[in-house]
């Protein structure tokens, strides 16, 4: 029997589990994606292999964990293709899960290069600190600085953003100049060179990603401003939970609030201009009230914990549906994560 198109506001089950029993869940169904017997979409002229450009063991969803009352969990599902709904694999989900589940569509997920501008964070910020615009010639890239880093074995001190906002996704050479404001923003090198580039996490075409994230070394004479835009000094770097608030400064959307709807999630495919890239164990975040909490020039930013100075999280990536407004949801990577993939730590 072929199942009617559900849309994410009509798949809401959920049963009581704590943490562990959620992430045994989650394993039991990935070690399973073999099992899915995925038909072609009718109609769309196209392959399941062509439809997600992924390898054919590969499944057009990711998994995570998102809370529910009484500080429990639920398996989180997130669909990115509509036709999946149909398909019987997300029925074979929740008839697994015994229904503890909470179903979204999020469609396409893509890095977040610039978008439209905010006020101060577009501006020349000297000192720099954290939330501002900066971007490199090489692709014209323009994205958000989220902090300053250095090397755990020492070195100069290095911003930190995303790989997609300074490496141009592995194209710009090291040593590459960084300047602030970015690109679009009317940044334009020599006058405006902050830093160059010194370090980017290799993206991988054929494996699994957990970051995207690059580091740059300042240049003498740039002064920098380590702590937050309202100058709370950072703190230790903070576990994640799924219904937090957190909060972050971009360069596009400037402050916004937003809650962790899920954690521990993936593969989420993102559509990069080298192409189709999956990422796992990513955090997702939707804003609070009607709009998103990350819009495009928004990458890199540093998510905090709501109302405190410890980070949790480096923003890199959205989609345009899902999340319980319907804006869209926000992926981030863990900073810890971030951290030990650069080997640096935080200057405060």
């Amino acid at each position: 029997m072929t199942r009617r198109a559900r849309l994410p506001s009509e798949v809401n089950y959920c049963q009581r589990m704590d943490i562990e029993t959620a992430r045994r869940l989650k394993a039991e169904l990935v070690s399973s994606f073999q099992r899915f017997d995925v038909p072609e979409p009718a109609g769309l002229g196209r392959t399941f292999r062509e439809a997600t450009v992924e390898p054919p063991t590969a499944v057009p969803f990711a998994l995570g964990i998102a809370s529910a009352p009484a500080g429990q969990y639920r398996l989180a599902v997130r669909v990115q293709d509509e036709w999946v709904v149909n398909s019987g694999l997300v029925e074979e989900i929740e008839q697994t899960a015994r229904g503890e589940v909470e179903v979204r569509y999020i469609g396409p997920a893509e890095p977040l290069g610039a978008g439209t501008r905010s006020a101060w964070q577009r501006s020349v910020s000297r000192p720099l600190r954290g939330g501002v615009s900066i971007g490199v010639l090489h692709g014209q890239t323009t994205g958000t600085l989220a902090c300053f880093v250095r090397a755990r074995t020492g070195g100069p001190t290095a911003l930190l953003t995303n790989n997609h906002v300074i490496a141009d996704q592995d194209r710009a050479p090291a040593g590459v100049d960084v300047f602030q404001p970015g690109w679009d923003d009317g940044g334009r090198p020599p006058r405006d060179v902050v830093a160059t580039l010194l370090r980017a996490v290799p993206f991988r075409l054929q494996a699994m990603n957990e970051v995207d994230c690059a580091m740059a070394a300042l240049v003498d004479g740039i002064e920098f401003e380590p702590r937050l835009a309202d100058s709370r000094s950072l703190s230790d770097v903070s576990e994640i939970d799924a219904g937090d608030r957190v909060e972050a400064v971009g360069r596009t959307s400037g402050s916004t609030v937003g809650v962790v709807s899920a954690i521990e999630t993936g593969p989420v495919t993102f559509k990069y201009q080298i192409g189709p890239l999956r990422f796992d164990n990513l955090v997702e975040i939707e804003g609070v009230g009607d709009g998103p909490f990350a819009r495009k020039g928004d990458s890199g930013s540093l998510v905090v914990a709501e109302g405190t100075s410890h980070p949790i999280a480096l923003v890199f990536g959205v989609t345009l549906r899902g999340g319980s407004n319907g804006a869209g949801v926000t992926y981030a990577s863990p900073l810890s994560t971030v951290l030990d993939a650069l080997d640096v730590t935080l200057v405060s």
